[in-house]
């Protein structure tokens, strides 16, 4: 807040610096859930961005997707689905269907669907996200690993049981490898026990596979707050110097 205050006084409310400033708060307003003021930032940033860089300008369309972010944790599942469109097929068409961020666009997609019930329309787009991620970017990538996980979930929403049990398998698998055999072989005794957590969790999941974090930083959450964590919202594992 005070970042932001001191920005605008000196830069002035639409300067770029300031925008990211408010972009900030709203994020964090979002892992706080605070979802009105998330909302009524992130479609000041919005406006802003469309006014000074364009509807199409990167940055533009970031925000556009985390206000999409913003009314699906909401609730709000028609903005979302109305707004993630809007970012994709502008994505798509200025970047390519193959680039990261037009990726990132259907995967948030997928969310909706998910959040949607519509099940069928999820895995369509899950199963294409994870596909192209794979020859993209690595069968291990964070990303890539973040879709198998998305759809695992559609699997198992959807009755698929067995299915969704093979892909969380080569899931953990990719993940395992990709955190470091010697952390885990340092922390043997705990990790089955941990490992048992780790799936469906959803702090755990996606800050491990989005932000790549190594199993050194979620063992260390797991000595302070072992199976409980699975309840524990970030800002708790924040506030504990994790």
């Amino acid at each position: 807040m005070q970042v932001m205050e001191i920005r605008r006084v000196k830069f002035g409310a639409d300067h770029p610096e300031t925008m990211r400033s408010i972009a900030s708060l709203a994020s964090i307003y979002r892992w706080q859930g605070r979802w009105d003021e998330a909302e009524r930032l992130g479609v000041n940033v919005v406006e802003m961005r469309k006014l000074t860089l364009g509807a199409d300008h990167l940055e533009t369309l970031r925000s556009m997707a985390s206000v999409a972010s913003t009314y699906r944790r909401q609730g709000q599942c028609d903005e979302a689905e109305k707004l993630g469109v809007q970012v994709m097929e502008t994505r798509r068409m200025k970047f390519g269907v193959d680039h990261p961020e037009t990726l990132r666009s259907i995967a948030s997609l997928v969310s909706t669907y998910k959040r949607q019930g519509r099940w069928d329309e999820a895995e369509k787009l899950g199963v294409n996200v994870m596909g192209i991620r794979k020859v993209k970017l690595g069968a291990d990538h964070p990303e890539t690993l973040l879709s198998m996980s998305n759809l695992a979930e559609i699997y198992e929403s959807q009755g698929r049981l067995e299915e969704a049990e093979t892909l969380k398998a080569q899931e953990k698998e990719l993940l395992v490898r990709r955190s470091g055999r010697k952390q885990l072989e340092d922390s043997k005794c705990e990790y089955p026990l941990f490992c048992s957590h780790l799936n469906f969790n959803w702090f755990i999941r996606r800050q491990m596979i989005s932000r790549s974090l190594h199993c050194s930083y979620l063992l260390r959450a797991w000595k302070l707050f072992g199976p409980r964590l699975c309840r524990q919202r970030p800002g708790s594992l924040v506030q504990h110097g994790i």
